[in-house]
C-alpha cells in the first residue's frame, strides 16, 4: 500500500503542475457557509450521540465523525476540483466507513467479530481500489500525461487490484473458520483457488 501512496503522490503532482484546473464557481462566502453548515451539523449529531451510552454511543460518534470528515472532504474537492483533492475525498471516505464499521464489529464476539472486521477491511480495500481507479481514469483524461503515467497507472492498479483480491481471500479464510475437519478443508480450497494463493 506504501509503494501506491508514493507512486499516487508523485503522479497527483505531475498532473497538478500540468493541467489547468477550473476551481467551481463557488465564492469564498459560499465555501465558509457551507462550511458553517458542516459544523453545524456535526454539533447536532454529537449532541444526538451524548445521549446514548456503550457501543451504541461509540458507533453514533464514529458516524458523526465520519460525516464530518467526508462532507468536509467532498467541499475541498468541489471548491478546488483536482485529481488530487478528488481522490483524497475518496480515501477520506473509505476511513470513516472503515472507522464506523469496525466500531459496530464490537457488539460481536468470537468468529463473528473477526469476519465482521475482515468484511470491514474488504469494504475499505475495494473502495480504496476503485479511488485508485477513479484517479487513474482521471489522470488518463489529459492525453499527453496518460503515455507518460501509463506504466505507472498500470502498476498502481495492479498493487490496488492485488490488495482488494488478498483482503477478499482473507474475508474467504476467516468464514471457513466456523467449519470443522474436511468441510472446513474443502471452504480453505475453495477460497484459495478462488483467489490465486
Amino acid at each position: 500500500m506504501e509503494k501506491f501512496h508514493t507512486l499516487a503522490i508523485s503522479t497527483v503532482i505531475t498532473l497538478a503542475l500540468g493541467t489547468g484546473v477550473v476551481a467551481e464557481n463557488m465564492s469564498k462566502d459560499d465555501y465558509k457557509a457551507a462550511l458553517d453548515r458542516i459544523e453545524t451539523t456535526y454539533k447536532a449529531d454529537k449532541r444526538r450521540c451524548g445521549s446514548m451510552s456503550g457501543n451504541v454511543k461509540d458507533v453514533c460518534n464514529a458516524e458523526a465523525s465520519g460525516r464530518e470528515k467526508i462532507a468536509k472532504a467532498d467541499l475541498e474537492a468541489r471548491h478546488n476540483p483536482t485529481p488530487e483533492l478528488r481522490h483524497e475525498a475518496l480515501m477520506v471516505k473509505a476511513k470513516a466507513d472503515y472507522e464506523t464499521a469496525m466500531e459496530k464489529c464490537d457488539d460481536k464476539a468470537g468468529n463473528m467479530k473477526e469476519v465482521c472486521q475482515k468484511e470491514a477491511e474488504t469494504a475499505r480495500a475495494s473502495a480504496e481500489a476503485e479511488a485508485a481507479s477513479e484517479f487513474q481514469a482521471a489522470a488518463n483524461k489529459n492525453v499527453e500525461q496518460a503515455q507518460e503515467l501509463a506504466s505507472t497507472g498500470k502498476d498502481a492498479n495492479d498493487d490496488a487490484t492485488a490488495e482488494k483480491n488478498d483482503a477478499q481471500y482473507q474475508l474467504a479464510k476467516q468464514k471457513c473458520m466456523d467449519l470443522e475437519g474436511p468441510a472446513r478443508k474443502h471452504c480453505l480450497d475453495n477460497a484459495q483457488a478462488q483467489h490465486g494463493k
